[in-house]
């Protein structure tokens, strides 16, 4: 990310793999947002051998994460942080609990809010994965809108949308430093185990 070729080194994984990726914006998506998760994450509390996933396809779905982070807690829980990552500077509210309009993929679309989306990944982990639960992996999503204006904050993070963000905090442009925190009540070091190799 430093560098400026994260982009391309998940290009390039996407062609080894052989996955169909001709998608610009989403390429865009990963140099801009990536530069912030690593900005979040970038801290003596986060211990640099931390495993991490981008772009974890969830088995037996077309299902994308964009970003996991797994590691242990203070009392050696293993944890696994799913961050689903928008690159929205604004959102309007709609009249269904789950559901935003935001501008994607050229227009305005009702779209799952994110946090919800975040959840929904959760929950579909947990339910695809005997492991997660014989290995006592605790799955924490939450959503990072990185660019989302401070001003329009009550369109997306407002008491009407209270449930899902309940279960998948949302942190917004100013809130680094938050998202950092609640990063660091889940992961400090890596786990004796391969979290992610073992959801996998």
């Amino acid at each position: 990310v430093r560098d400026g070729y994260i982009a391309d080194k998940i290009e390039e994984s996407f062609a080894n793999l052989k996955i169909s990726h001709a998608n610009k914006a989403e390429y865009r998506a990963w140099a801009n947002s990536l530069m912030y998760m690593r900005n979040a994450i970038d801290d003596e509390e986060i211990s640099d051998d931390c495993k991490l996933a981008i772009e974890y396809q969830i088995p037996l779905t077309s299902k994308r994460v964009d970003f996991l982070i797994a590691g242990t807690d203070e009392f050696d829980n293993n944890n696994v942080v799913i961050v689903e990552l928008k690159q929205w500077e604004t959102s309007e509210p709609t009249s269904r609990a789950d559901i935003v309009k935001a501008f994607t993929g050229g227009q305005l679309r009702e779209v799952t809010h994110p946090s919800y989306q975040a959840f929904s990944y959760a929950e579909t982990i947990k339910n695809f994965n005997e492991a997660v639960a014989e290995e006592q992996i605790n799955l924490i999503p939450c959503a990072y809108l990185h660019n989302y204006r401070e001003d329009l904050r009550r369109n997306i993070d407002s008491t009407y949308y209270a449930e899902a963000i309940k279960t998948a905090p949302i942190f917004l442009g100013t809130d680094a430093a938050k998202l950092r925190n609640f990063i660091k009540q889940f992961i400090h070091k890596r786990s004796g185990k391969d979290l992610l190799m073992t959801i996998e």
